[in-house]
């Protein structure tokens, strides 16, 4: 699976749209203009997935927790049907 997506920064905490990858049991990101990955990270069985309300209309935010707890992505979809999208590839 393949998508934009938004994703919040660890450093500066601002919202950034980025191109996502799902490439087996990696989920990679790359930023529009570039094609070196911008960050990647192994996905097992123990991820733990939710959502938020949003506080602007055009972006439907959700976390995903990896590695029990100890990385934690929050990401946006333009859409409330590509953030189940989304979803349920990590809930397989």
């Amino acid at each position: 699976m393949e998508g934009d997506l938004w994703k919040k920064s660890e450093h500066w905490r601002k919202w950034n749209q980025r191109a996502f990858r799902l490439e087996g049991h990696n989920l990679v990101w790359f930023a529009k203009k570039s094609e070196k990955p911008k960050g990647q990270i192994v996905i097992n069985s123990n991820v733990i997935i939710a959502t938020q309300e949003s506080k602007v209309p055009e972006r439907w935010p959700f976390s995903v927790t990896f590695n029990n707890g100890k990385y934690v992505l929050y990401l946006a979809a333009a859409s409330k049907s590509v953030r189940s999208d989304w979803i349920k590839v990590w809930c397989r």
